[in-house]
């Protein structure tokens, strides 16, 4: 069975990313420390969310710095 894709989007009130099922009903806010599989350029990759002056995911210890005005798929 393949995994339910959501998209993770920037809310710029609350300065946090959020998850949204395919129906965009709100299902939780991302922290620092989330673990998150995301869909980069046709692969999922499994990553840690973290934020210093910006949010991003560290993904084998490299950092993607996350676009605020992006939508990412996640699983």
């Amino acid at each position: 069975m393949r995994p339910t894709r959501k998209k993770m989007k920037y809310d710029p009130y609350s300065q946090r990313w959020d998850i949204y099922d395919a129906d965009n009903s709100y299902c939780r806010s991302i922290h620092c420390g989330s673990v998150i599989n995301i869909h980069l350029q046709g692969y999922i990759l499994q990553g840690r969310v973290e934020m210093d002056t910006d949010w991003y995911v560290i993904i084998e210890q490299v950092k993607f710095y996350l676009n605020p005005t992006k939508n990412y798929n996640v699983a």
